[in-house]
């Protein structure tokens, strides 16, 4: 059977073409994979305050940080199927419904970073969307914007943003995953630094601000954990001998070591709690110890693996001495 019509050849080879093009400036299409912020504040006077709603399109709707105080260090991070070259972006600075847009804080300085590099801008104190150039471009496929002052608010001290835009990106994000903030959980264990040197970081996933240099043989670091996030743990109080750190900083929990004394057996636990279940014993005699890594903790308490146990170590077990020669009085 013969068709009423045939397309000539060349229609047919134009018409793969156009569809090959097509397909290729629709991979080309870069989009947002992901969205995570170090803190979100808990929802509110019926307001919620996710890291996506500051990618969402609507000013109306604000991300807000979760941490104490004005949340200086607090950042947002935008993942990218592709590398992008950023040399400006747009941003809603502060909370988008207007009422209580002056009560609350907005950013003054803001860290821009992607692929290791972070340079700072200074944003206005205005509710109306802002362009705002980089002081030279970023390329990467995560950008990283990180609050490093802030215009305070009339009544409260949580800082917002309502919205940021990436030129060249897909603004349709309906559906994108949001990465959930690992929360920072109090601590306070004494503990010791023995691998040197180590990077002391401003805050888990930011820039380095300083090392702590490598001692003499079998000295360390004396320091207190005060907080736990992720793989990281916050410490100050950071000594050696005479020798005095001045700050605070968040370690690598593998760097960080304590140490345990008793004179029957350490018990380890299912939770850090005196009435959860202890899941396993470690025997030890008078005068004899361990050095354990302090690989996550809570209040006084640190969980730890050793010698084929694992579990919760209550605080009465715990020596601010890594020599392990100290008495601790241990549980009863």
């Amino acid at each position: 059977m013969r068709l009423p019509f045939a397309p000539p050849k060349y229609c047919l080879i134009f018409l793969a073409a156009l569809m090959l093009h097509c397909k290729a400036r629709a991979s080309a299409q870069t989009t947002i994979t992901a969205i995570s912020a170090s803190s979100t504040l808990p929802p509110s006077m019926n307001y919620t305050y996710s890291a996506y709603q500051a990618i969402d399109g609507k000013k109306e709707t604000s991300w807000v940080e979760g941490a104490k105080g004005d949340g200086i260090g607090e950042w947002l991070t935008i993942k990218l199927n592709q590398p992008l070259q950023l040399s400006q972006f747009t941003i809603i600075n502060g909370f988008g419904v207007q009422k209580y847009w002056a009560t609350n804080n907005r950013v003054r300085e803001l860290g821009v970073s992607a692929g290791g590099n972070e340079v700072k801008v200074t944003l206005q104190d205005s509710a109306a969307a802002q362009v705002v150039r980089l002081p030279h471009p970023l390329q990467g496929a995560e950008f990283k914007f990180r609050i490093l002052s802030v215009y305070r608010g009339t009544r409260d001290r949580d800082t917002a943003i309502a919205e940021i835009s990436l030129p060249q990106v897909v603004s349709e994000v309906q559906g994108i995953p949001e990465e959930k903030p690992q929360p920072r959980i109090v601590c306070d264990v004494p503990a010791g630094i023995t691998a040197l040197p180590v990077d002391l970081y401003e805050s888990p996933g930011g820039r380095v601000i300083q090392t702590l240099p490598k001692l003499e043989e079998f000295d360390y670091y004396n320091v207190r954990v005060v907080a736990q996030k992720g793989n990281m743990v916050e410490i100050e109080g950071i000594t050696s001998g005479s020798k005095k750190i001045h700050g605070t900083g968040w370690v690598y929990s593998s760097f960080v070591v304590t140490g345990m004394q008793d004179s029957s057996s350490i018990k380890f636990r299912d939770a850090p709690d005196f009435d959860a279940r202890v899941s396993s014993r470690y025997p030890t005699g008078p005068g004899e110890g361990a050095s354990v890594s302090v690989e996550k903790c809570q209040g006084g308490w640190i969980y730890a693996d050793y010698k084929g146990h694992s579990g919760w170590i209550s605080p009465k077990y715990i020596c601010a001495a890594l020599e392990t020669n100290c008495i601790g009085a241990g549980e009863r």
